[in-house]
């Protein structure tokens, strides 16, 4: 262990963006603030927001199983934050990025950063920024967007389960948890 006196400072990173009317476009930019967050490496292709529409079929599943992956239940407490819409840190927005920057006086603690980490499927990401949200954004981009193009993903496991087994069972789909780690109005149970 050690001593450390660290000064955090909050410095916002965002930009004014259109997302088109679109629930693919508006999944992608959900996809797009992840990545935006997390070193995750997601394609381009699928979080040009913008160039939605010269997705093929495979590739809007792609924007969807993506976006489920990394659900708000995932994300929401380690590098999106819930805050009121009239939160004065939003700037006006439904949400802001934030980088967190650190300047460190006497001895740092081992280990002890401004950002860390997050585990997705086994494999550990580095967190180089965050953002705050309103329940707003989490519905405009992610909770509304993805109920309706599931259907992408269940039309098809309906066919084929019926094409298998002469009848559809449906599958159990639940996006987000209303729990004290998300901000209590996003659950869709």
């Amino acid at each position: 262990a050690g001593i450390s006196h660290n000064d955090i400072k909050l410095q916002a990173t965002g930009s004014k963006v259109t997302v088109p009317q679109n629930d693919i476009a508006r999944l992608m930019y959900y996809l797009s603030c992840a990545n935006t967050c997390l070193e995750f490496d997601i394609p381009s292709r699928l979080t040009s927001y913008q160039n939605w529409s010269s997705l093929d079929i495979d590739e809007q599943k792609a924007v969807v199983v993506l976006s489920a992956l990394l659900s708000p239940e995932l994300l929401v407490g380690k590098v999106f934050f819930p805050v009121p819409s009239d939160c004065e840190l939003l700037g006006n927005t439904s949400n802001e990025f934030y980088k967190l920057t650190e300047s460190s006086h006497v001895l740092a603690v081992a280990g002890a950063r401004a950002v860390g980490a997050v585990v997705i499927e086994g494999k550990k990401v580095e967190v180089t920024r965050f953002m705050l949200m309103s329940a707003t954004w989490l519905k405009n981009y992610w909770i509304d967007p993805i109920r309706a193009k599931m259907s992408l993903l269940t039309d098809k496991a309906r066919r084929d389960s019926v094409r298998t087994s002469g009848r559809f069972e449906r599958p159990q789909i639940i996006y987000v948890r209303n729990n004290d780690a998300c901000c209590g109005s996003c659950s869709l149970m």
